[in-house]
């Protein structure tokens, strides 16, 4: 079973040097941040940045290290027209986790399967 514990992950306030890591991850999925916006929010509303965290670093986009489509996306949560020209191709059911032969106990849908040797 892939699980995490729930004592790995917290979410607390960003602090003020934590906001503008938030700033660059908005602009790389896509958004249009304000130069100054972040701060400005910040000032008025200091702990209405939040940041989640898993063993005291920040958690990735798939930090459950899940396994469904949505999680497989370039950008999560995934928008609009998440997979882009090409629709992923399925090759396991959603919760397949502990795969025989498998390396990891995380294998996301989307990856092909290895080859077992005979």
């Amino acid at each position: 079973m892939n699980a995490v514990a729930a004592d790995a992950y917290t979410i607390r306030p960003m602090r003020a040097d934590e906001i503008a890591l938030a700033a660059d991850w908005a602009a790389a999925e896509g958004w249009n941040p304000g130069l100054n916006d972040a701060a400005c929010f910040a000032t008025v509303d200091p702990h209405g940045f939040l940041i989640g965290e898993l063993d005291g670093k920040p958690a990735g986009s798939n930090p459950w290290r899940a396994t469904t489509l949505e999680w497989q996306t370039p950008e999560t949560p995934p928008g609009h027209g998440n997979w882009g020209k090409e629709l992923p191709v399925v090759y396991r059911w959603a919760y397949d986790y502990s795969v025989p032969g498998a390396k990891e106990d995380f294998v996301p849908q989307n990856q092909p399967p290895v080859p077992r040797a005979a």
